[in-house]
């Protein structure tokens, strides 16, 4: 997989990469990412980097970023112990 184009983005690091079939769009927040594909022979980077400038695309993609770093959080214990409350 090879790296074509970095799209910028004030809060996120997006990603374009490529194999012998698709496109992998990578838009990464923090600790968490969400990645498209999309096959050559149906797209283009252009039409990726298009597709990224929609507000309608930006907003699902926020959405799905929240849910994952809610779902991160949830996973974190809620509580440290102390080696000596531990009985």
């Amino acid at each position: 997989m090879r790296l074509i184009k970095t799209i910028p983005h004030p809060l996120w690091k997006i990603d374009v990469f490529h194999n012998q079939a698709n496109y992998l769009l990578q838009i990464s927040a923090g600790s968490v990412q969400i990645a498209y594909k999309f096959a050559r022979s149906v797209c283009s980077p252009e039409q990726i980097t298009e597709m990224v400038k929609d507000p309608d695309f930006i907003k699902s993609s926020q959405h799905a970023l929240e849910q994952l770093l809610q779902n991160q959080a949830r996973a974190m214990p809620t509580q440290i112990w102390d080696d000596e409350e531990i009985i």
